[in-house]
């Protein structure tokens, strides 16, 4: 059985959403609607934008006793924008997650995995419970894949969840449930060039 409930929608980029609290075995929530945005969207809308691995997920229960979140930390490569605290972690708390088999969840939010390596462009953490969400829910988590006999590393975005629609017109825009791939040296420095305009 699922249950709605509604929460603040602060997301930079978020349009709307609904949460759903469901036990494990349920099936797929609705989706959420994101305006769609660029790279200069991205990372002036993000607080911090950190490349790095995933190396802890922890989730804990809102205040309310209904919603969760989880406590995202990565040990951070590089932080394009924002900081890493003195051991070069960065903490993020995010709305959703499972506790004791009861799961909450965002459609379209970003997937987080532990020891994943991914470049993130984390929104502001507001309210009590100081939560919040990647900027434009999974458009703001870019997943990094390396090739096993090249060794050479892409970034790709993920699209699942979302309705994607165009700031100027509000009209729905068609996006691969995966953008095809770009190399990664190439997106850090376009990042790193964006941050610095």
């Amino acid at each position: 059985m699922r249950h709605r409930f509604p929460i603040p929608l602060l997301a930079l980029g978020l349009v709307a959403a609904a949460a759903v609290a469901a036990s494990a075995g349920a099936g797929p929530a609705a989706a959420s609607t994101v305006v769609l945005l660029d790279d200069q969207g991205l990372v002036d809308e993000a607080a911090r934008v950190v490349h790095g691995e995933v190396v802890d997920l922890r989730p804990g229960l809102a205040r309310d006793g209904v919603r969760i979140y989880t406590d995202v930390t990565i040990r951070a490569v590089e932080v394009l924008k924002g900081q890493a605290d003195a051991g070069g972690l960065v903490a993020f708390r995010q709305w959703g997650g499972e506790i004791g088999g009861r799961r909450y969840v965002i459609p379209g939010a970003a997937e987080l995995r532990l020891g994943a390596e991914v470049v993130a462009f984390l929104g502001d953490e507001r309210g009590p419970d100081r939560a919040g969400f990647t900027v434009g829910l999974a458009q703001g988590l870019f997943h990094v894949v390396r090739d096993a006999s090249t060794g050479e590393a892409s970034v790709h975005r993920r699209f699942a969840g979302l309705n994607v629609v165009d700031r100027a017109t509000g009209r729905p825009v068609a996006v691969p449930h995966r953008e095809p791939g770009r190399d990664l040296g190439e997106f850090l420095a376009e990042m790193r060039r964006r941050v610095r305009r």
